[in-house]
């Protein structure tokens, strides 16, 4: 017996050492990235990563707690449009309306939560459509706030103290170092007895309830990581362009995240990561391509390309590209780091 259990304690060991040694290859890459890759491709990275960072809050619901939102859009504009505002219009420091962004944007999640704590399937997802829908009618009319259609300009670049990060370098380092930072977090979170308990609810809400979990609170307190993450993603997307408007963050904008999630995979943690990367390159590659074809339009390919992608990731990788390297995992004999993932039904 203590043989047995000596040789699981080391393959574990064994397990966690290359686990250690993957992240920190993957850390060095993307330090040394943009002084390999020149400017464009550093933009392309700097914006996966904040795209990564919202699609982790969607990945949160998802994967973890079987909720499928289409209002993911709608939290990335309230933080790009609180910080905005109030950093543009009342000259406020842009840490203080980031920070004022998440609070709101958190305000928002609780609320929505609360409203559709008892839904599942897809009702819950009808009701988040409908949310993100009013959101951005709200982002267009009331253009006291929000500009209306023509957006929001000459937005301050993030600035702590004295030093203002006004270059692509600056944000792509700031914006991956958060990330680093969230990813840890979540994965921490994960791994305590809240997300394990998360995780009991997405796999049999009655069973949980039975048990004496407060299934209706933990959809709640997923609902707000999840809003607060895409909030500040939104919050840091409006000071690095210096310009928003309410199309980017519509229905289409909700789809794509949704598509990445999807695409990396809702139950790994790099599944954010792998998803904003694919699709964000695929965007920039239709754009290099199309003129070729004579017509600088990408908007009716580019929705026909992510709907059939969309409908075959669904179809036949649920689990996402993540679930291939899981599965290659366990062909190897190594323990499961991920159950196969099954959409959430009604």
């Amino acid at each position: 017996m203590k043989v047995i259990l000596y040789g699981v304690l080391k393959e574990r060991k064994n397990l966690m050492r290359r686990k250690y040694v993957y992240t920190a290859l993957i850390a060095v890459v993307v330090a040394i990235c943009p002084w390999i890759v020149g400017p464009f491709w550093t933009q392309i990275m700097l914006l996966t990563g904040l795209y990564a960072m919202c699609i982790l809050g969607l990945s949160l619901l998802i994967g973890h707690a079987g909720l499928v939102s289409l209002a993911q859009a709608a939290f990335w504009g309230i933080g790009a449009y609180v910080s905005a505002f109030l950093s543009l219009k009342h000259g406020f420091p842009t840490t203080l309306t980031l920070v004022a962004g998440l609070a709101v944007a958190g305000i928002v999640a609780f609320l929505l939560g609360w409203l559709t704590r008892r839904l599942a399937g897809h009702y819950l997802t009808l009701v988040t459509l409908g949310a993100g829908m009013i959101m951005n009618l709200i982002f267009v009319e009331e253009s006291q706030w929000t500009g209306g259609a023509s957006g929001l300009s000459e937005i301050p670049h993030l600035s702590v103290g004295s030093w203002v990060i006004d270059s692509d370098l600056q944000m792509y380092y700031l914006v991956w170092g958060i990330l680093a930072l969230l990813l840890v977090l979540i994965w921490n979170l994960l791994h305590s007895p809240w997300g394990h308990t998360l995780q009991a609810t997405r796999d049999s809400s009655t069973a949980a309830s039975a048990t004496g979990v407060d299934v209706g609170r933990f959809k709640v307190q997923a609902f707000v990581a999840s809003g607060v993450l895409a909030a500040l993603s939104g919050g840091l997307y409006a000071h690095y362009m210096t310009f928003i408007s309410p199309e980017l963050f519509s229905f289409k904008q909700s789809i794509l995240f949704l598509l990445m999630a999807v695409v990396g995979g809702p139950l790994s943690i790099w599944g954010p990561i792998v998803g904003a990367m694919l699709l964000t390159v695929l965007t920039e590659a239709l754009r290099s391509i199309m003129p070729m074809f004579g017509t600088n339009t990408v908007g009716p390919l580019e929705t026909l390309i992510f709907g059939v992608l969309l409908l075959v990731v669904i179809l036949f990788l649920p689990g996402g590209v993540m679930s291939l390297l899981a599965k290659e995992k366990i062909g190897r004999g190594e323990d499961k780091p991920w159950r196969r993932f099954s959409w959430p039904r009604t």
